[in-house]
Protein backbone atom coordinates (compact mmCIF):
# COMPACT_ATOMS: atom_id res chain seq x y z
CA UNK A 1 0.00 0.00 0.00
CA UNK A 2 1.53 3.71 -0.89
CA UNK A 3 1.87 5.66 1.87
CA UNK A 4 -0.92 8.29 0.83
CA UNK A 5 -3.15 5.17 1.03
CA UNK A 6 -2.30 4.05 4.47
CA UNK A 7 -2.50 7.70 5.36
CA UNK A 8 -6.09 7.84 4.63
CA UNK A 9 -6.47 4.58 6.10
CA UNK A 10 -5.47 5.87 9.57
CA UNK A 11 -7.44 8.86 9.08
CA UNK A 12 -10.58 6.84 8.31
CA UNK A 13 -9.98 4.65 11.04
CA UNK A 14 -9.62 7.60 13.88
CA UNK A 15 -12.32 9.73 12.38
CA UNK A 16 -15.20 6.74 12.92
CA UNK A 17 -17.66 6.99 15.80
CA UNK A 18 -16.37 10.41 16.68
CA UNK A 19 -18.06 14.18 16.40
CA UNK A 20 -18.62 15.93 13.38
CA UNK A 21 -16.98 19.17 13.19
CA UNK A 22 -16.79 22.44 11.88
CA UNK A 23 -13.91 23.55 10.72
CA UNK A 24 -12.54 26.64 8.65
CA UNK A 25 -9.66 26.36 5.85
CA UNK A 26 -7.71 29.53 5.50
CA UNK A 27 -6.18 29.67 1.62
CA UNK A 28 -7.68 27.64 -1.36
CA UNK A 29 -4.44 26.59 -2.66
CA UNK A 30 -3.63 22.67 -3.05
CA UNK A 31 -2.80 22.29 0.56
CA UNK A 32 -6.98 24.00 1.62
CA UNK A 33 -8.66 21.72 -0.97
CA UNK A 34 -7.22 18.63 -0.29
CA UNK A 35 -7.99 19.28 3.33
CA UNK A 36 -11.79 20.23 2.67
CA UNK A 37 -12.17 17.59 0.00
CA UNK A 38 -11.16 15.13 2.65
CA UNK A 39 -12.87 16.50 5.75
CA UNK A 40 -16.37 16.65 3.54
CA UNK A 41 -15.79 12.94 2.72
CA UNK A 42 -15.67 12.12 6.06
CA UNK A 43 -19.17 14.19 6.72
CA UNK A 44 -17.59 17.66 8.94
CA UNK A 45 -18.67 20.86 7.80
CA UNK A 46 -16.38 22.73 6.00
CA UNK A 47 -15.79 26.08 4.38
CA UNK A 48 -12.92 27.52 2.24
CA UNK A 49 -12.15 31.21 2.98
CA UNK A 50 -9.64 32.58 0.12
CA UNK A 51 -8.48 36.45 -0.52
CA UNK A 52 -7.61 36.04 -4.10
CA UNK A 53 -10.72 35.62 -6.87
CA UNK A 54 -9.42 31.92 -7.96
CA UNK A 55 -8.42 28.86 -6.20
CA UNK A 56 -4.88 27.16 -6.69
CA UNK A 57 -2.50 29.03 -4.81
CA UNK A 58 1.48 29.08 -6.56
CA UNK A 59 -0.13 26.54 -9.06
CA UNK A 60 -0.76 28.68 -11.67
CA UNK A 61 -1.25 28.22 -15.80
CA UNK A 62 -1.60 31.31 -17.98
CA UNK A 63 -3.44 30.91 -21.23
CA UNK A 64 -2.78 32.90 -24.00
CA UNK A 65 -5.73 34.28 -26.12
CA UNK A 66 -4.28 33.06 -29.68
CA UNK A 67 -7.10 30.40 -30.78
CA UNK A 68 -4.67 28.04 -30.10
CA UNK A 69 -5.51 26.93 -26.61
CA UNK A 70 -1.37 27.65 -25.92
CA UNK A 71 -0.42 27.94 -22.36
CA UNK A 72 2.63 27.24 -19.59
CA UNK A 73 3.21 27.48 -16.29
CA UNK A 74 4.29 30.49 -13.81
CA UNK A 75 4.13 28.53 -10.86
CA UNK A 76 4.38 24.70 -10.39
CA UNK A 77 5.33 22.60 -13.44
CA UNK A 78 6.41 18.91 -12.81
CA UNK A 79 5.42 15.85 -10.69
CA UNK A 80 8.16 13.29 -10.24
CA UNK A 81 7.12 9.94 -10.61
CA UNK A 82 8.02 9.03 -6.67
CA UNK A 83 4.97 11.83 -5.08
CA UNK A 84 2.46 9.53 -4.53
CA UNK A 85 0.05 11.82 -2.68
CA UNK A 86 -0.06 14.21 -5.53
CA UNK A 87 -0.50 11.43 -7.84
CA UNK A 88 -3.27 10.69 -5.94
CA UNK A 89 -5.38 13.44 -6.57
CA UNK A 90 -4.94 13.85 -9.56
CA UNK A 91 -6.23 10.36 -10.09
CA UNK A 92 -9.03 11.47 -8.22
CA UNK A 93 -9.69 14.30 -10.78
CA UNK A 94 -9.28 12.05 -13.52
CA UNK A 95 -6.59 13.99 -14.78
CA UNK A 96 -4.78 12.81 -17.99
CA UNK A 97 -0.65 13.14 -17.45
CA UNK A 98 2.72 13.19 -20.12
CA UNK A 99 6.06 13.26 -19.55
CA UNK A 100 8.13 16.62 -18.81
CA UNK A 101 10.99 17.00 -20.38
CA UNK A 102 13.57 18.97 -17.38
CA UNK A 103 16.78 20.02 -17.37
CA UNK A 104 19.68 18.17 -19.10
CA UNK A 105 17.41 15.32 -20.04
CA UNK A 106 17.19 16.84 -24.07
CA UNK A 107 20.80 17.48 -24.71
CA UNK A 108 20.28 19.52 -28.26
CA UNK A 109 19.42 22.36 -25.46
CA UNK A 110 22.26 24.92 -25.50
CA UNK A 111 24.62 26.23 -22.54
CA UNK A 112 25.21 30.04 -22.73
CA UNK A 113 28.16 30.08 -20.03
CA UNK A 114 31.06 32.59 -20.00
CA UNK A 115 29.98 33.82 -22.98
CA UNK A 116 30.37 30.85 -25.24
CA UNK A 117 26.94 29.35 -26.58
CA UNK A 118 26.97 25.34 -27.06
CA UNK A 119 24.58 22.91 -27.24
CA UNK A 120 24.81 20.89 -24.25
CA UNK A 121 26.06 17.43 -26.60
CA UNK A 122 29.07 19.36 -27.25
CA UNK A 123 29.99 21.28 -24.03
CA UNK A 124 32.79 18.49 -22.92
CA UNK A 125 34.43 19.97 -26.35
CA UNK A 126 33.37 23.69 -26.41
CA UNK A 127 32.97 24.54 -23.01
CA UNK A 128 34.52 22.29 -20.94
CA UNK A 129 37.95 23.12 -21.67
CA UNK A 130 37.78 25.81 -20.24
CA UNK A 131 37.41 25.37 -16.79
CA UNK A 132 39.77 24.20 -14.19
CA UNK A 133 38.83 20.81 -13.19
CA UNK A 134 40.21 18.52 -11.20
CA UNK A 135 40.72 15.29 -13.44
CA UNK A 136 37.92 13.43 -11.41
CA UNK A 137 35.26 16.05 -12.56
CA UNK A 138 36.45 16.57 -16.05
CA UNK A 139 35.70 12.06 -16.31
CA UNK A 140 32.61 13.01 -14.59
CA UNK A 141 31.35 15.96 -16.75
CA UNK A 142 32.28 15.10 -20.26
CA UNK A 143 30.76 11.62 -19.78
CA UNK A 144 28.04 13.15 -18.83
CA UNK A 145 26.79 16.95 -17.72
CA UNK A 146 28.08 19.50 -15.46
CA UNK A 147 25.74 18.77 -13.09
CA UNK A 148 26.83 15.49 -12.68
CA UNK A 149 30.05 16.55 -10.13
CA UNK A 150 27.04 17.89 -8.23
CA UNK A 151 25.12 14.48 -8.10
CA UNK A 152 28.30 12.88 -7.17
CA UNK A 153 29.02 14.42 -4.22
CA UNK A 154 25.33 14.26 -2.94
CA UNK A 155 25.69 10.78 -3.89
CA UNK A 156 28.29 10.01 -1.25
CA UNK A 157 27.00 12.02 1.12
CA UNK A 158 23.98 9.97 1.08
CA UNK A 159 25.47 6.69 0.89
CA UNK A 160 27.87 7.72 4.15
CA UNK A 161 24.19 8.04 6.19
CA UNK A 162 23.02 5.27 7.99
CA UNK A 163 18.91 4.93 7.91
CA UNK A 164 18.51 6.29 11.51
CA UNK A 165 20.48 9.47 10.22
CA UNK A 166 18.78 9.30 6.63
CA UNK A 167 15.26 9.58 8.37
CA UNK A 168 15.85 11.79 10.58
CA UNK A 169 17.05 14.43 7.49
CA UNK A 170 12.88 13.93 7.23
CA UNK A 171 12.16 14.96 10.78
CA UNK A 172 10.71 18.12 12.19
CA UNK A 173 13.08 17.88 14.91
CA UNK A 174 16.50 16.52 13.88
CA UNK A 175 18.10 14.44 17.03
CA UNK A 176 20.93 12.26 15.38
CA UNK A 177 24.56 14.08 15.04
CA UNK A 178 24.70 13.85 11.51
CA UNK A 179 21.15 15.46 10.47
CA UNK A 180 21.95 18.04 12.93
CA UNK A 181 25.47 18.82 11.01
CA UNK A 182 23.99 18.79 7.70
CA UNK A 183 20.73 20.99 8.20
CA UNK A 184 23.71 23.41 10.03
CA UNK A 185 25.62 23.79 6.49
CA UNK A 186 24.67 25.52 3.38
CA UNK A 187 25.21 24.14 -0.53
CA UNK A 188 27.81 26.40 -1.03
CA UNK A 189 29.79 25.10 2.34
CA UNK A 190 29.18 22.00 1.59
CA UNK A 191 30.38 22.28 -1.99
CA UNK A 192 33.66 24.03 -1.23
CA UNK A 193 35.02 21.25 0.99
CA UNK A 194 34.51 19.01 -1.67
CA UNK A 195 34.95 20.59 -5.19
CA UNK A 196 38.81 20.21 -6.02
CA UNK A 197 38.88 22.37 -9.44
CA UNK A 198 39.01 25.71 -8.63
CA UNK A 199 36.25 26.85 -11.63
CA UNK A 200 34.26 23.66 -10.95
CA UNK A 201 32.05 25.84 -7.94
CA UNK A 202 31.17 28.14 -11.41
CA UNK A 203 30.34 25.51 -14.09
CA UNK A 204 28.17 24.01 -11.58
CA UNK A 205 26.25 26.56 -10.40
CA UNK A 206 25.66 28.61 -14.21
CA UNK A 207 24.66 24.88 -15.62
CA UNK A 208 22.25 24.63 -12.61
CA UNK A 209 21.27 27.85 -11.50
CA UNK A 210 22.09 27.11 -8.18
CA UNK A 211 24.67 29.45 -7.08
CA UNK A 212 21.44 31.83 -7.00
CA UNK A 213 20.63 29.50 -3.97
CA UNK A 214 24.53 28.74 -2.89
CA UNK A 215 22.90 30.22 1.33
CA UNK A 216 20.53 27.33 1.25
CA UNK A 217 20.69 24.26 3.71
CA UNK A 218 22.41 21.45 1.91
CA UNK A 219 20.02 19.35 4.13
CA UNK A 220 17.31 20.27 1.61
CA UNK A 221 19.04 19.24 -1.71
CA UNK A 222 19.92 15.80 0.06
CA UNK A 223 16.22 15.24 1.11
CA UNK A 224 15.03 16.08 -3.09
CA UNK A 225 18.17 13.50 -4.12
CA UNK A 226 16.84 10.72 -1.62
CA UNK A 227 13.18 11.01 -3.08
CA UNK A 228 14.32 11.29 -6.39
CA UNK A 229 12.60 14.63 -7.40
CA UNK A 230 14.16 14.71 -10.72
CA UNK A 231 12.77 10.86 -12.06
CA UNK A 232 9.99 10.60 -14.10
CA UNK A 233 8.71 13.90 -14.35
CA UNK A 234 5.51 14.56 -15.96
CA UNK A 235 2.81 17.63 -16.28
CA UNK A 236 -1.16 17.99 -16.20
CA UNK A 237 -2.20 17.77 -19.89
CA UNK A 238 -4.35 21.03 -20.36
CA UNK A 239 -2.26 22.80 -17.61
CA UNK A 240 -1.18 22.21 -13.82
CA UNK A 241 -3.96 24.48 -13.08
CA UNK A 242 -6.51 21.42 -13.80
CA UNK A 243 -5.85 20.06 -10.72
CA UNK A 244 -7.00 22.61 -7.94
CA UNK A 245 -10.00 23.66 -10.00
CA UNK A 246 -10.40 19.77 -9.71
CA UNK A 247 -10.53 19.56 -6.48
CA UNK A 248 -12.88 22.63 -6.32
CA UNK A 249 -15.36 21.19 -8.57
CA UNK A 250 -15.66 17.84 -5.72
CA UNK A 251 -16.05 20.19 -3.28
CA UNK A 252 -19.41 20.58 -1.92
CA UNK A 253 -20.91 24.09 -3.65
CA UNK A 254 -21.08 27.73 -2.15
CA UNK A 255 -18.03 26.13 -0.08
CA UNK A 256 -15.40 28.42 -1.26
CA UNK A 257 -15.67 32.09 -0.86
CA UNK A 258 -12.91 33.88 -3.18
CA UNK A 259 -12.06 37.22 -2.75
CA UNK A 260 -12.36 36.85 1.15
CA UNK A 261 -9.20 37.78 2.86
CA UNK A 262 -8.59 37.42 6.50
CA UNK A 263 -6.88 40.22 8.07
CA UNK A 264 -6.05 39.70 11.84
CA UNK A 265 -6.35 36.55 13.82
CA UNK A 266 -6.98 36.83 17.73
CA UNK A 267 -8.30 34.50 20.54
CA UNK A 268 -11.37 34.38 22.26
CA UNK A 269 -10.43 31.88 24.85
CA UNK A 270 -9.50 28.28 23.72
CA UNK A 271 -10.89 29.41 19.94
CA UNK A 272 -9.45 31.73 17.67
CA UNK A 273 -11.47 35.06 16.25
CA UNK A 274 -10.79 35.26 12.49
CA UNK A 275 -11.63 39.24 11.22
CA UNK A 276 -12.33 38.52 7.51
CA UNK A 277 -13.05 41.10 4.76
CA UNK A 278 -14.55 41.12 1.42
CA UNK A 279 -14.89 43.37 -1.91
CA UNK A 280 -18.42 43.61 -0.91
CA UNK A 281 -19.47 42.88 2.51
CA UNK A 282 -17.89 45.40 5.32
CA UNK A 283 -15.49 43.35 7.98
CA UNK A 284 -17.44 40.35 10.46
CA UNK A 285 -15.48 37.99 12.74
CA UNK A 286 -15.52 34.17 12.52
CA UNK A 287 -15.44 31.99 15.45
CA UNK A 288 -15.13 28.41 14.08
CA UNK A 289 -14.54 25.56 16.03
CA UNK A 290 -11.75 24.63 14.15
CA UNK A 291 -9.38 26.19 11.38
CA UNK A 292 -6.51 25.01 8.88
CA UNK A 293 -4.37 27.80 8.00
CA UNK A 294 -2.44 27.16 4.75
CA UNK A 295 -1.44 30.84 4.44
CA UNK A 296 1.73 31.55 3.03
CA UNK A 297 3.92 32.76 6.35
CA UNK A 298 5.51 36.18 4.66
CA UNK A 299 1.13 36.61 3.87
CA UNK A 300 0.55 35.71 7.63
CA UNK A 301 3.51 37.92 8.68
CA UNK A 302 1.71 40.97 8.15
CA UNK A 303 -1.93 40.19 9.74
CA UNK A 304 -2.61 41.67 12.94
CA UNK A 305 -2.01 38.60 15.38
CA UNK A 306 -2.42 37.88 19.06
CA UNK A 307 -2.40 35.03 21.12
CA UNK A 308 -0.10 32.90 18.76
CA UNK A 309 2.51 31.05 20.82
CA UNK A 310 6.23 32.58 20.97
CA UNK A 311 7.88 30.03 19.18
CA UNK A 312 5.10 29.88 16.46
CA UNK A 313 5.48 34.04 15.75
CA UNK A 314 9.74 33.70 15.78
CA UNK A 315 8.74 30.99 12.90
CA UNK A 316 6.38 33.43 11.15
CA UNK A 317 9.07 36.02 11.10
CA UNK A 318 11.73 33.87 10.23
CA UNK A 319 10.80 30.81 8.31
CA UNK A 320 12.87 31.26 4.99
CA UNK A 321 10.78 31.59 1.79
CA UNK A 322 12.92 31.64 -1.96
CA UNK A 323 12.38 34.19 -4.29
CA UNK A 324 11.55 32.83 -7.78
CA UNK A 325 10.24 34.96 -11.44
CA UNK A 326 8.79 33.07 -14.53
CA UNK A 327 8.41 35.04 -17.54
CA UNK A 328 6.45 33.32 -20.30
CA UNK A 329 7.23 34.14 -24.29
CA UNK A 330 4.57 33.81 -26.33
CA UNK A 331 6.16 32.62 -30.21
CA UNK A 332 3.66 32.70 -33.21
CA UNK A 333 5.70 29.62 -34.37
CA UNK A 334 7.39 27.41 -32.38
CA UNK A 335 11.01 27.72 -34.25
CA UNK A 336 13.19 25.91 -31.99
CA UNK A 337 11.30 22.63 -32.60
CA UNK A 338 12.39 22.88 -36.64
CA UNK A 339 15.93 22.47 -38.26
CA UNK A 340 18.75 23.66 -37.09
CA UNK A 341 17.52 23.24 -33.95
CA UNK A 342 15.18 19.79 -33.56
CA UNK A 343 14.36 20.98 -29.71
CA UNK A 344 11.37 19.21 -28.18
CA UNK A 345 11.30 19.87 -24.32
CA UNK A 346 14.54 20.32 -22.28
CA UNK A 347 15.93 23.42 -21.23
CA UNK A 348 18.81 25.58 -22.30
CA UNK A 349 20.80 27.06 -19.05
CA UNK A 350 22.97 30.10 -18.85
CA UNK A 351 25.31 32.33 -16.65
CA UNK A 352 22.69 35.56 -17.54
CA UNK A 353 20.25 36.41 -15.94
CA UNK A 354 17.18 34.47 -17.56
CA UNK A 355 19.27 31.67 -15.76
CA UNK A 356 17.38 28.49 -17.29
CA UNK A 357 14.61 28.33 -20.41
CA UNK A 358 12.51 25.71 -20.89
CA UNK A 359 11.15 24.32 -23.91
CA UNK A 360 7.26 22.80 -24.03
CA UNK A 361 7.04 19.14 -24.09
CA UNK A 362 3.69 18.55 -25.66
CA UNK A 363 5.25 17.55 -29.10
CA UNK A 364 7.94 15.26 -27.38
CA UNK A 365 7.82 11.47 -28.66
CA UNK A 366 7.86 8.88 -26.23
CA UNK A 367 11.24 9.06 -24.71
CA UNK A 368 13.67 6.74 -24.12
CA UNK A 369 15.05 5.40 -20.92
CA UNK A 370 17.32 7.86 -18.83
CA UNK A 371 20.68 7.39 -19.18
CA UNK A 372 21.98 7.69 -15.03
CA UNK A 373 24.94 7.46 -13.09
CA UNK A 374 25.02 4.60 -11.32
CA UNK A 375 25.91 6.09 -7.85
CA UNK A 376 23.47 8.79 -7.94
CA UNK A 377 20.15 9.92 -8.76
CA UNK A 378 17.76 12.95 -9.11
CA UNK A 379 18.05 16.44 -11.10
CA UNK A 380 21.54 16.41 -10.76
CA UNK A 381 22.63 13.23 -12.72
CA UNK A 382 20.15 12.36 -14.91
CA UNK A 383 20.66 12.79 -18.48
CA UNK A 384 19.03 11.87 -22.59
CA UNK A 385 20.75 9.28 -24.30
CA UNK A 386 19.69 11.20 -27.16
CA UNK A 387 21.32 14.09 -28.37
CA UNK A 388 19.26 15.05 -30.90
CA UNK A 389 14.95 15.25 -30.34
CA UNK A 390 12.67 15.26 -33.00
CA UNK A 391 9.06 16.79 -32.89
CA UNK A 392 6.20 14.19 -33.27
CA UNK A 393 3.68 16.49 -34.79
CA UNK A 394 5.33 19.14 -37.92
CA UNK A 395 1.76 20.58 -37.76
CA UNK A 396 2.33 21.64 -34.18
CA UNK A 397 5.95 22.57 -34.42
CA UNK A 398 4.59 25.13 -37.38
CA UNK A 399 1.58 26.36 -35.56
CA UNK A 400 2.47 28.78 -31.85
CA UNK A 401 3.92 27.74 -28.50
CA UNK A 402 5.62 29.24 -25.27
CA UNK A 403 8.64 29.44 -23.61
CA UNK A 404 9.38 29.69 -20.44
CA UNK A 405 11.54 32.42 -21.28
CA UNK A 406 13.34 32.60 -17.59
CA UNK A 407 12.69 30.69 -14.62
CA UNK A 408 15.54 32.33 -11.95
CA UNK A 409 15.61 32.03 -8.42
CA UNK A 410 17.16 34.04 -5.49
CA UNK A 411 18.76 37.42 -6.46
CA UNK A 412 18.22 37.50 -9.99
CA UNK A 413 14.34 36.79 -9.86
CA UNK A 414 14.44 39.72 -7.49
CA UNK A 415 16.43 41.59 -10.53
CA UNK A 416 13.40 40.58 -13.23
CA UNK A 417 11.09 41.47 -10.09
CA UNK A 418 11.80 45.01 -10.19
CA UNK A 419 11.21 45.56 -13.65
CA UNK A 420 7.92 46.19 -15.31
CA UNK A 421 6.46 43.23 -17.00
CA UNK A 422 7.19 44.62 -20.85
CA UNK A 423 10.84 45.00 -19.06
CA UNK A 424 11.10 41.58 -17.69
CA UNK A 425 9.70 40.27 -21.37
CA UNK A 426 12.19 42.35 -23.02
CA UNK A 427 14.95 41.42 -21.68
CA UNK A 428 14.63 37.87 -21.46
CA UNK A 429 13.82 38.04 -25.09
CA UNK A 430 17.38 40.09 -25.47
CA UNK A 431 19.00 36.83 -23.61
CA UNK A 432 17.36 34.20 -25.30
CA UNK A 433 18.80 36.04 -28.93
CA UNK A 434 22.14 34.72 -27.34
CA UNK A 435 21.74 31.31 -28.81
CA UNK A 436 17.76 31.49 -30.37
CA UNK A 437 18.74 35.12 -32.59
CA UNK A 438 15.17 34.57 -34.55
CA UNK A 439 13.23 34.77 -31.78
CA UNK A 440 12.56 38.58 -31.91
CA UNK A 441 10.71 37.42 -35.64
CA UNK A 442 8.67 35.48 -33.81
CA UNK A 443 8.01 36.49 -30.08
CA UNK A 444 4.56 38.31 -30.10
CA UNK A 445 2.79 38.18 -26.48
CA UNK A 446 4.19 37.56 -22.93
CA UNK A 447 3.28 36.67 -19.05
CA UNK A 448 5.42 36.78 -15.84
CA UNK A 449 4.94 36.36 -12.17
CA UNK A 450 7.66 37.55 -9.76
CA UNK A 451 6.25 35.05 -6.93
CA UNK A 452 7.76 38.19 -4.43
CA UNK A 453 5.34 40.54 -5.45
CA UNK A 454 2.23 38.76 -5.51
CA UNK A 455 -0.18 39.92 -2.62
CA UNK A 456 -1.55 36.19 -1.51
CA UNK A 457 2.10 34.25 -1.49
CA UNK A 458 4.87 36.61 -0.82
CA UNK A 459 7.55 34.90 -2.04
CA UNK A 460 7.66 31.32 -4.32
CA UNK A 461 8.13 28.49 -1.79
CA UNK A 462 9.95 28.13 1.46
CA UNK A 463 13.43 26.81 1.07
CA UNK A 464 15.30 26.40 4.02
CA UNK A 465 18.72 28.11 4.95
CA UNK A 466 21.10 26.36 7.62
CA UNK A 467 19.23 25.68 11.07
CA UNK A 468 15.83 26.55 9.63
CA UNK A 469 14.59 23.18 10.21
CA UNK A 470 15.87 23.28 13.69
CA UNK A 471 14.96 25.71 14.77
CA UNK A 472 11.46 26.54 13.18
CA UNK A 473 10.31 23.67 11.28
CA UNK A 474 8.64 21.90 14.29
CA UNK A 475 7.31 25.00 15.18
CA UNK A 476 5.57 25.96 11.82
CA UNK A 477 4.41 22.88 11.81
CA UNK A 478 2.60 22.60 15.45
CA UNK A 479 -1.10 23.18 15.77
CA UNK A 480 -2.02 26.11 18.60
CA UNK A 481 -5.23 25.47 20.52
CA UNK A 482 -8.18 25.01 17.50
CA UNK A 483 -5.51 26.08 14.89
CA UNK A 484 -3.84 23.97 12.57
CA UNK A 485 -1.12 24.60 9.99
CA UNK A 486 -0.28 23.15 6.47
CA UNK A 487 0.93 23.91 2.74
CA UNK A 488 4.04 23.50 1.72
CA UNK A 489 5.92 25.37 4.38
CA UNK A 490 4.11 22.59 6.54
CA UNK A 491 6.50 19.60 5.06
CA UNK A 492 9.79 18.44 4.31
CA UNK A 493 9.21 18.92 1.01
CA UNK A 494 9.26 22.35 0.60
CA UNK A 495 8.85 23.66 -2.97
CA UNK A 496 6.20 20.86 -3.99
CA UNK A 497 2.63 20.38 -4.27
CA UNK A 498 3.54 16.66 -2.37
CA UNK A 499 4.28 18.75 0.23
CA UNK A 500 0.97 20.57 1.05
CA UNK A 501 -1.04 17.45 -0.06
CA UNK A 502 1.09 16.04 2.92
CA UNK A 503 0.65 18.49 5.46
CA UNK A 504 -2.95 18.66 4.66
CA UNK A 505 -3.58 15.27 5.82
CA UNK A 506 -1.67 15.88 8.45
CA UNK A 507 -3.91 18.77 9.47
CA UNK A 508 -6.89 16.68 9.18
CA UNK A 509 -5.77 13.93 11.39
CA UNK A 510 -4.67 15.72 14.11
CA UNK A 511 -8.55 17.45 13.93
CA UNK A 512 -10.11 14.18 13.62
CA UNK A 513 -7.95 13.12 16.55
CA UNK A 514 -9.63 15.36 18.63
Amino acid sequence: MKPVDEHLQRIRQIDRDRPRKRVLVLGAGVAGLVAAYELQRLGHDVEVIEGSNRVGGRVRTHRFNDGHDQYNELGAMRIPASHDYTRHYISICNLPLRPFITAHKNLSCFYDIRGIQTRIADASKTLFPRFLLSPAERRLANAAVAPAILGSHFSDAILSLSADEERDLFAFRPATLRALQLDSQSLLDFLQQRLRGSDSLELIGSATGLEMLWNKSIAMFLRDEIIGTGDGLEEIVGGMDLLPTGLAKLIVPNAIRLSTEVTAIRWAGDQGKILVKSETHEPVEILPTHVICTIPFPVLRRLDLAGFSSTKMEAIRNLTYASSTKVLIHCKRRFWEQPPYDIVGGASLSDQIIRSTYYPSDNAPVPGPPLVASHAKGIATAYSLEGRTVARDSNISNGPGVLVGSYCWGADARRLGGMSSNERAECVIDKIARFHPEIRNFADDHASMSWDDNKWAGGAFSFLEPRDQTRYLAATCQPERNFHFAGEHCSTDQAWIQGAAMSALRAVEEIVSK
